[in-house]
């Protein structure tokens, strides 16, 4: 049976706001002080803390800078390149503020933590402009968040192996300011909200739902083993269709000339009457995200819709308006959100006011929210779904020349992608194979062997190669054509050239009658897909019904449903 506890801390930073709860009392355990507090966790925290430093090093200078650097020199030719004089994440570590403990069946414990981080980092930004070089401190650091972590005890898929898994439920709210001589130029070029939109970015590719990290533990041998990135299948999906749009009254006019505009408005209609000039469609658009999901119809259009699949009854939806811009980046003009999924299906057909920064409307947009329920086992009355669960590819031979691979899917004029897999880790690779290897080159060195016999020798390939993928690739189709509907799959591999050209190297089609006839209307892994490489994909494929009704609400508990992950050496 499922059941639920909640505690919060008792001492939080000096300004922050404490949610109100009732707290329920621990059980009298002898030898344990009996408290509601967490302070214990966070006292953990606060010695692994200093641990973090490399991550958040590694994370800035390989994936958030080269993002910042490329979208700075987008919107401006001043910036020559942007980098860290200083960088440390200080000595405060993020607080707990309050957690909730789940038990739900199979002994899976699911444990929801807000967490705040109010940093002391020590931090000053570089920037080499065509104007000289500036400095600028980063001051005031805060970030805001929720994040769950499963605990399971027991791997269905993969007996004697035990499991935890962490996600953020939403990207978290970041915030800081910048301070010194610098300032002025940083917050002039926008640098804040890239900063910001890139950080969100790489935090929501690795961690945000629908991406969880996972890390296996073998319980006859205690082995941990190194952290997967994977997506869980679909426990739902809210179908999105606009019904009507548009500018606000009084924003089509600040579309026409004016002295009388601001700088900003007169640069926005001269950077529009330049894009009308090139023929590029300067109209305004909706964006509607869920995790990594986004669709972004233009306020003009009626009746398009868009599948948005959700794993989980926490994911939150975000609206927002866009205005386009021929050089640069398009600019947010307005947000409305996070709304939880049934706050979401409740905004069916209600108009939705869209303020800018002066509180003034801007846009108006109406919604279809419908919900559907996912039924594995069932061919929907109206609306079915395909749950293609890529776990991973096994390519006959070595992966020494081999680019990164993804699995792409097409079914109708839907077409959706995998995330890309690099090749995992082979037993030959491991530190005490290449340790035995080396020394095997010593005795071979020492017996007066030629070089380019040894190096023959011990240039020892897999004879295949593991890439791992760990997700899901979904599907909706109306159940009257599944008896001519057809899955096509395509695997590319991306090349290793400057382009990142896309090659395929195999191809599958699957009908969906013979998935419907197939036993509990499944057809297991693995499956055989021909090109110019030999690959065994192991792709699971379930037909599931699509019943319509009520979306859940943040209330509703479940454990994702995660599927046996691709695990290295």
């Amino acid at each position: 049976p499922e059941s639920d506890m909640t505690v919060e801390s008792a001492q939080g930073y000096p300004t922050a706001a404490a949610e109100v709860v009732t707290p329920l009392e621990p059980p009298d355990t002898a030898g344990i002080k009996e408290t509601t507090d967490l302070e214990w966790i966070n006292h953990a925290l606060a010695g692994m803390w200093p641990e973090f430093q490399d991550v958040a090093q590694f994370m800035l200078d390989k994936k958030i800078l080269p993002m910042v650097n490329e979208k700075v020199k987008a919107k401006t030719d001043k910036v020559k390149e942007i980098s860290f004089q200083e960088f440390s994440l200080g000595k405060i570590p993020p607080r707990l503020e309050k957690i909730r403990a789940t038990n739900l069946p199979g002994g899976i414990a699911k444990i929801h933590a807000w967490f705040e981080y109010r940093s002391d980092m020590t931090s000053v930004i570089k920037l080499e402009t065509t104007l000289g070089t500036f400095t600028s401190g980063i001051k005031d650091l805060c970030v805001k968040g929720d994040a769950v972590v499963l605990m399971n005890p027991y791997e269905e898929s993969s007996p004697g192996t035990a499991s935890c898994s962490a996600f953020l439920v939403d990207i978290p709210e970041i915030d800081f300011k910048f301070a010194g001589q610098g300032a002025a130029f940083t917050n002039s070029i926008g640098l804040k909200g890239i900063i910001v939109s890139i950080a969100g970015l790489v935090m929501q590719k690795l961690m945000v739902l629908p991406n969880i990290i996972s890390v296996n533990v073998g319980m006859l041998d205690m082995k941990i083993y190194p952290p997967v990135l994977e997506q869980p299948d679909p426990i739902g999906m809210m179908r999105c269709t606009i019904k009507k749009g548009g500018l606000a009254k009084g924003e089509q006019a600040k579309k026409g000339f004016s002295l009388k505009r601001s700088f900003e408005n007169f640069y926005e209609a001269v950077d529009t009457a330049m894009g009308k000039a090139i023929g590029k469609d300067m109209t305004e658009y909706f964006q509607l995200h869920l995790g990594d999901q986004v669709w972004e119809p233009r306020t003009t259009e009626v009746d398009a819709s868009y599948d948005f699949m959700v794993v989980d009854p926490q994911q939150k939806f975000y609206f927002s308006v866009w205005d386009v811009d021929v050089s640069g980046g398009n600019d947010k003009m307005s947000e409305l959100g996070p709304y939880h999924l049934d706050q979401t299906q409740a905004l069916s057909g209600k108009p939705l006011t869209f303020l800018d920064e002066d509180k003034v409307p801007y846009a108006t947009g109406e919604f279809k929210m419908e919900w559907f329920d996912i039924v594995p086992d069932t061919v929907g009355k109206h609306d079915s779904m395909v749950i293609a669960g890529i776990r991973e590819l096994k390519v006959k031979g070595s992966d020494k020349d081999m680019g990164k691979l993804r699995v792409k899917g097409k079914l109708g004029q839907v077409e959706r992608q995998s995330n890309s897999g690099a090749a995992l880790k082979d037993k030959l690779h491991t530190a005490n194979v290449q340790e035995a290897l080396e020394e095997v080159r010593e005795r071979m060195q020492g017996s007066k062997i030629e070089e380019s016999v040894i190096n023959e020798i011990l240039d020892l390939q897999p004879k295949q190669t593991r890439v791992s993928i760990n997700g899901s690739i979904d599907f909706a189709l109306k159940s009257a054509d599944i008896p001519s509907a057809v899955l096509e799959f395509t695997i590319v591999e991306i090349l290793k050239d400057k382009d990142k050209t896309e090659k395929i190297v195999g191809q599958k089609s699957v009908k969906i009658s013979d998935l419907q006839a197939a036993k509990g209307m499944n057809i297991p892994s693995p499956m055989t897909i021909t090109g110019s490489r030999e690959i065994e994909a192991e792709i699971d494929l379930q037909l599931c019904g699509m019943v319509p009704g009520p979306a859940p609400g943040e209330g509703k508990i479940i454990a994702v449903h995660r599927h046996s992950v691709s695990q290295g050496a």
